[in-house]
């Protein structure tokens, strides 16, 4: 689990965005610390859902950002 926590601050950070990486901060690392602590499988299903609907999500809101980043410039 730790190597996957690795690789996804790696991604976040490659992704030369400071805002991208305070979101994954704030949305997805806390997901990670809970399934590292979790007993339960059914917790762990429960945070992995979290992660990926919140990776989706960060995804779509720096794809709007970039959008309207892009459309001011225009």
């Amino acid at each position: 689990m730790e190597e996957y926590r690795i690789m996804m601050e790696l991604y976040y950070k490659s992704q030369n965005r400071e805002d991208y990486y305070e979101l994954y901060e704030k949305y997805v690392e806390p997901e990670l610390d809970k399934i590292m602590e979790s007993e339960s499988f059914s917790d762990v299903d429960e945070f992995a859902g979290n992660i990926s609907a919140n990776s989706e999500m960060l995804g779509f809101v720096m794809g709007f950002k970039t959008a309207m980043e892009l459309i001011k410039e225009c």
